[in-house]
């Protein structure tokens, strides 16, 4: 299921895998899947502190797609808003999701996560989405990583030495040294490292090798630095090595252009 542009999921219950939660986003089968939890729910947040909660079930029903096709089963979703105070309104939720037991499941569920969720030391709620959404940005680039690591893995050595051979000393005074001055802690073999796996995830995002999450909260076009964040391991140190890369490298790639 796919969540809206630009939300991340703070909160998801643990269900097992597949839950409706796992149904591709067009939602339309000609039989009943299996499922291991036939409702769900996951909380979201976007980076303007906005919260909102998605709820899907599994409605047996028969319809036609504009191709002419009929389908047996549809993934039904429902997306509420939520205030700070994480309040859900009794007769709202009634109208969206007119099943008692799956009412009975999200109240239970949903309640236990925000008393804990509430209950945390960090009072400011809006400190505390953005800690929540940091959490699940982790998650994210660490995936990403994980996904692309073999194929991206499988070739730096050799644009590694590439760059050693090519570029690394028309750089060779200033990079590092530029690197440490915005406060950069790597070695500079590290530095190099990033630097060639940054050109080399970018020039082979927009090709089949590249392996992208299908979800909201990244955008597809993001998805490449997001990977790198992954590889880098913080997007503090992300920053740092890219403005170093903008200021000694860009020069010289205008140089080797014109």
């Amino acid at each position: 299921m796919k969540t809206p542009d630009g939300y991340f999921v703070i909160y998801r219950p643990q269900y097992r895998t597949p839950s409706v939660l796992d149904l591709h986003s067009r939602g339309l089968f000609k039989q009943r899947p299996t499922l291991t939890a036939p409702f769900g729910f996951q909380v979201l947040a976007d980076q303007e502190f906005s919260l909102k909660l998605q709820c899907a079930w599994l409605e047996e029903k028969q319809i036609r797609d504009d191709a002419g096709q009929t389908w047996h089963f549809v993934l039904e979703t429902r997306l509420l808003d939520l205030g700070h105070n994480l309040g859900l309104d009794a007769a709202t939720l009634e109208q969206k999701i007119p099943h008692p037991e799956y009412l009975n499941r999200l109240d239970q569920d949903f309640s236990q996560w925000k008393e804990a969720y509430l209950a945390k030391e960090e009072k400011d709620m809006k400190k505390k989405i953005t800690a929540s959404i940091q959490d699940n940005k982790k998650q994210l680039w660490t995936r990403l990583a994980g996904m692309n690591h073999d194929w991206v893995m499988a070739t730096l050595p050799r644009r590694i030495q590439i760059f050693k051979d090519h570029i690394y000393h028309l750089v060779k005074a200033s990079l590092f040294t530029s690197y440490q001055d915005l406060g950069g802690k790597l070695e500079e073999r590290q530095l190099i490292r990033m630097i060639v796996m940054f050109n080399h995830i970018f020039d082979n995002d927009q090709t089949p090798v590249f392996q992208r999450i299908t979800c909201g909260a990244f955008d597809p076009e993001d998805q490449a630095w997001e990977c790198w964040i992954g590889f880098v391991g913080s997007e503090d140190e992300a920053l740092r090595i890219f403005k170093t890369m903008d200021t000694v490298l860009g020069p010289v790639a205008q140089e080797i252009a014109a």
